[in-house]
């Protein structure tokens, strides 16, 4: 070999060590699951120097991606609406493999009577075992006309070999073609946890449910919301919440609870790791469409947790067996998706801005903080890099805020992006899902060495 081309190959190495360690330094480099971590906290403590953002890559994939990309050893990992699941380089966005699981669904309001996601493939947001290195989608997967069913698959991350493949349907009587997987799935103890709801316009006769399955794929535990009215819709994009015992914390949408014959719509339920209910909150205003499950559950620390929905008021609950503490007015519009929370100060999707929640974990209390600009749909937002980030949907416009005053510190006009779109933050870069792929942005100290 070339003297030159070998000493400039050891310099490319070093300057690749060295730019991981200044990586790992000062900035995270997994986001293995929706918001970050089981209790969805949507926090970054690590990265730094993200302003002024730019663009640093995007990947045009097979499909939409409505989940959150997820990160883990250098890869970027995302799953579209056509079934497929892709590894991207950090550095560029080059995919560096690639599996389509079958075919998804397709003609969705002609099959299943409603919808807005066409093609429906993989929705969610996926999980990664950190330990086993393997990464969980569910896929919705099209057997004939109105026929599909749901298929949990675990995938190694380095290499996207198929390690685990087993049907995640509820089983009993619900027909798949009226549940809708849209929930981030949640990883705890060696289970995964999968919600499900109906399709946007509540067609068919569905119930919410909560499914688990052991990362093998065996022992499914299988949970009714609504066994007697129906419908209870698991549907926010946040997904199950997990606490550090493993307890397993849900939202859902209408019907009213019909507690005494065992029904928990518009509720908020915590199961333990074998999905048996533990406790319920079935006292909120949510009546009719006005589901308290539109935001996934927010677990504060401190045996506390917090929960908003389409209603406008948040609760504050102990997770002991989810008394109320407090309930506040928090939003004027709706709030959907998830929440973000530094450990002091919540900050709530509310249609019309982000708004800051103040919880006081000693005095068991919360109070209004700031209200972020008006939007036309504020994002879930996360933090990262000392930012509060947030997408207005509607606009596909990326926001990024002081999280100590709402104010707006810079924006970005982006391509366009799915329902409920929320930023993940890793190896330096913000990470968006869009309609078409992926878009990554950076600071400047530049994108990520190569995986």
């Amino acid at each position: 070999m070339n003297r030159r081309l070998r000493i400039g190959r050891h310099v490319t190495a070093w300057a690749a060590v060295i730019a991981l360690a200044v990586c790992v330094s000062a900035c995270s480099t997994v986001w293995p699951a929706y918001h970050g971590n089981a209790a969805r906290t949507g926090d970054d403590r690590i990265d730094r120097g993200l302003l002024p953002i730019k663009h640093a890559w995007g990947a045009r994939l097979d499909g939409a991606v409505y989940g959150q990309p997820l990160v883990w050893s250098g890869r970027v990992l995302a799953a579209t609406e056509n079934d497929t699941v892709y590894a991207l380089d950090g550095h560029d966005g080059r995919v560096l493999w690639s599996r389509h699981l079958g075919s998804p669904m397709r003609n969705v309001i002609a099959q299943a009577g409603c919808g807005n996601i066409d093609p429906l493939g993989i929705t969610s947001t996926a999980v990664i075992d950190t330990a086993t290195h393997t990464i969980f989608v569910v896929a919705t997967m099209q057997d004939a006309n109105k026929v599909i069913h749901h298929q949990l698959v675990g995938l190694d991350v380095a290499t996207g070999v198929v390690r685990v493949s087993a049907n995640a349907d509820p089983g009993g009587v619900q027909n798949p073609l009226h549940i809708q997987q849209r929930a981030a799935l949640a990883l705890s103890k060696g289970r995964v946890y999968v919600g499900y709801g109906g399709y946007a316009g509540d067609c068919g006769v569905y119930h919410g449910w909560l499914v688990s399955r052991t990362e093998a794929g065996a022992a499914k535990l299988a949970f009714d919301v609504t066994p007697h009215t129906g419908q209870g819709a698991i549907w926010a994009p946040g997904g199950p919440a997990v606490d550090a015992t493993g307890n397993v914390y849900i939202a859902t949408g209408n019907p009213n609870p019909v507690v005494s014959a065992g029904d928990y719509g518009e509720s908020l339920l915590e199961f333990d790791p074998a999905l048996h209910l533990l406790h319920h909150f079935s006292a909120s205003n949510a009546t009719d469409d006005q589901d308290l499950g539109s935001v996934g559950p927010a677990l504060l620390g401190s045996k506390l947790v917090f929960q908003i929905g389409k209603q406008h008021v948040g609760y504050l609950l102990e997770t002991t067996d989810l008394s109320k503490l407090q309930a506040i007015k928090v939003c004027s519009g709706e709030a959907f998706g998830g929440t973000a929370f530094d450990g002091k100060h919540l900050y709530v999707p509310c249609q019309e801005h982000i708004r800051e929640v103040n919880i006081n974990a000693t005095a068991r209390s919360m109070s209004l903080g700031w209200a972020g600009p008006t939007t036309s749909s504020a994002g879930p937002p996360i933090l990262a890099g000392g930012v509060l980030w947030s997408i207005d949907t509607a606009d596909a416009k990326l926001y990024a805020l002081n999280p100590s005053t709402g104010k707006t510190m810079t924006t970005m006009t982006l391509a366009g992006v799915p329902h409920f779109a929320s930023p993940s933050a890793a190896l330096g870069l913000l990470l968006i899902g869009t309609n078409t792929g992926v878009t990554a942005l950076d600071g400047p100290s530049g994108p990520p060495p190569h995986a």
